[in-house]
Order: C-alpha cells, then sequence, then structure tokens
C-alpha cells in the first residue's frame, strides 16, 4: 500500500482517482411534455375529414422540435380529443388544421401519404 492504492471489491482505487472510469454518475432528466403521433385512421378520416384546432405550441425539453396541441370533436361522442404533434414551420396558435383523405395541402394538415403530390 506505499503509493495510496487501496483494493475495494475487485477494482483498485487510487486516492483522488475514486471515480476513474466508472463514469460520474450522470443521468438524464426525463422531463418530457408526452409522446407525440398523428390521430390513428379512423371512419371519419378515411372517408372525410375532421378539423382541429392548434391550441398551444410550446416546447418540449430534449427535443429539438417544437411540439402542437391540437384539439379535436370526437366523432362520436359529446367531448374533445387532445392531440399532440410535432409543430411544422408555420403553425400557429388558433390555426385550424385539418386531418383527412379529403384535405388540401397546406401547413399542418395531415393526410394519407398516397394523397401527397411529388
Amino acid at each position: 500500500m506505499g503509493l495510496g492504492v487501496m483494493i475495494y471489491g475487485l477494482r483498485f482505487l487510487v486516492y483522488g482517482l475514486w471515480f476513474k472510469g466508472w463514469g460520474l454518475g450522470f443521468r438524464a432528466l426525463c422531463i418530457s411534455v408526452g409522446p407525440t403521433h398523428f390521430r390513428s385512421l379512423d371512419f371519419d378520416e378515411r372517408n372525410d375529414y375532421l378539423k382541429g384546432v392548434v391550441t398551444d405550441v410550446i416546447h418540449d425539453p430534449g427535443r429539438g422540435a417544437p411540439l402542437a396541441r391540437v384539439v379535436f370533436r370526437h366523432p362520436f361522442r359529446y367531448k374533445k380529443q387532445k392531440e399532440l404533434f410535432v409543430a411544422a414551420e408555420g403553425m400557429y396558435t388558433g390555426q385550424f388544421v385539418y386531418c383527412g383523405k379529403k384535405v388540401t395541402l397546406m401547413v399542418g394538415n395531415v393526410l394519407p401519404l398516397r394523397y401527397i403530390p411529388e
């Protein structure tokens, strides 16, 4: 033990270099607004469209793009559906967003890939 070396379990620890090779114990913070996804295709979206309103554009820590909270009317019940989309460039609060098959191609609208012109 002449050089200040001590055996700890199966590892050798040098005084003053206690954490060498162990890492610093970094833990990523799991602070997130929530998972983002487009609406699943229901009957209205497969045959027509649904209209929603962007209520808020927010920042999500740990993500490079801003998020948009969009509120839709429920197609069958008297309630509202809140969705979280990745905001497209040019989206703003109060904007109407349309999702479905018969939607014109505009900023923020969601339509199936086969209906988007090249």
